[in-house]
């Protein structure tokens, strides 16, 4: 997961910033970016059309 979300940094669709937790200690924050949001959307839309055509094949063959 670690590389993956360093991965998302390096393409600019996560923001992170180094700063201190409510306890004083050392803490990274990130937050999603425009393009990743952007990304985000073609990734959701991607599975839905792979999602979709699973159902649809699942579906005919059990009323077959």
């Amino acid at each position: 997961m670690y590389k993956a979300a360093c991965m998302d940094i390096e393409k600019d669709l996560v923001a992170a910033r180094w700063g201190k937790s409510e306890t004083g200690q050392k803490r990274k924050y990130e937050r999603i970016t425009r393009q990743g949001r952007t990304q985000l959307a073609v990734e959701r839309e991607r599975r839905q059309v792979v999602d979709d055509t699973l159902r649809g094949i699942w579906m005919k063959a059990s009323t077959a």
